[in-house]
């Protein structure tokens, strides 16, 4: 089905001429129409983002000469159409030339190879089912995003310990919600997810005492640290395997170094997380914590596992291997 993204609007002589930008599927099409009928469109099957804003042409006969017709960005935001006819300036929509963004362009770039985005080409049924998986976990991100906010209100009103408490029993909840309306609201690491809830609702109920509620983080990212270690040392054979899960749509990641990397990332937030729980008010650590930690985690997590992705020439050694053992 086709989307317009954007539309211009131009006379020559007598007829109304249209350029489109559109959407089907994974293709950016260029379309041309005079009064409203197809007469010209280019195609790019799968292109990269940067393919995609760059400058694209396409030309046709009118019966007042060649038309031609460029379309491309203007950084992130903006799109310039641009029509001569005969080689003669006919409509621009922008002032401005054509150019490329240059902020983030070159990172995400460089994250499509990673992917194995192959520009021009069909995707292959693993991409197609690897973001069918990626947009499963939208419920994922809701429920994170949701549980960090109830967090933030109940421990602003409440109190650590009751957010605590509270937090983990809707966990619990969550767990069993999920078993029955059979979709994934806790991720792949939910038994792991419930099972450090829980440690974390006794160790508040047990210590009533705010500064202990904030040393929970760093209790909790001990357990963590080891849990990922013994796993790394077992190959990663369960949480590092559903962290690679998780990465898939991003970047391929192999399990054990996964593991490795996460148990890494886990101390180094740990390091980060103590000094605040004595140099922050308690008003602090809760907004902190609701809304601050998870920005500074991202990028640590994200480097760690990048650090650990499968690199194509490791990919490349892999099948090698495979075909190897296949002949045998």
């Amino acid at each position: 089905m086709s989307k317009i993204k954007n539309q211009w609007d131009f006379p020559v002589g007598t007829d109304q001429w249209t350029a489109q930008l559109c959407e089907e599927g994974d293709d950016v099409v260029y379309k041309l129409l005079c009064n409203g009928v197809v007469r010209e469109e280019k195609r790019l099957i799968y292109p990269s983002t940067k393919m995609s804003l760059s400058p694209q042409t396409v030309t046709t006969e009118a019966n007042e000469g060649q038309l031609e017709v460029t379309i491309g960005a203007i950084g992130w935001r903006k799109t310039k159409c641009v029509a001569t006819l005969s080689a003669q300036p006919l409509f621009a929509s922008h002032d401005e030339a054509f150019k490329l963004p240059t902020f983030g362009l070159k990172a995400l770039t460089k994250l499509e190879g990673m992917s194995g985005h192959t520009p021009g080409q069909e995707k292959t049924s693993e991409q197609i089912a690897i973001e069918q998986r990626a947009k499963e976990r939208h419920p994922e991100i809701a429920v994170d995003i949701s549980m960090g906010i109830f967090f933030f209100i109940v421990a602003k009103n409440f109190g650590l310990v009751t957010a605590a408490v509270s937090g983990a029993a809707i966990t619990v909840v969550l767990f069993g919600v999920q078993r029955v309306i059979k979709m994934n609201l806790l991720g792949g690491f939910a038994v792991f997810g419930v099972c450090m809830a829980l440690i974390s609702a006794g160790l508040a109920m047990i210590f009533q005492d705010d500064t202990f509620v904030k040393l929970r983080g760093t209790i909790m990212g001990l357990i963590g640290v080891t849990c990922f270690s013994i796993d790394a040392l077992r190959g990663g054979s369960y949480l590092g395997k559903r962290m690679a899960g998780y990465m898939e749509a991003v970047f391929p990641v192999e399990p054990q170094r996964a593991a490795m990397a996460m148990a890494a990332a886990s101390f180094l937030l740990i390091i980060i997380d103590l000094p605040l729980v004595f140099l922050l008010t308690t008003d602090q650590w809760i907004f902190y914590n609701a809304f601050l930690d998870g920005f500074i985690a991202m990028p640590i997590v994200m480097f760690a596992l990048w650090k650990a992705r499968i690199k194509p020439e490791d990919a490349a050694v892999a099948r090698a291997s495979n075909d190897l053992d296949s002949e045998k």
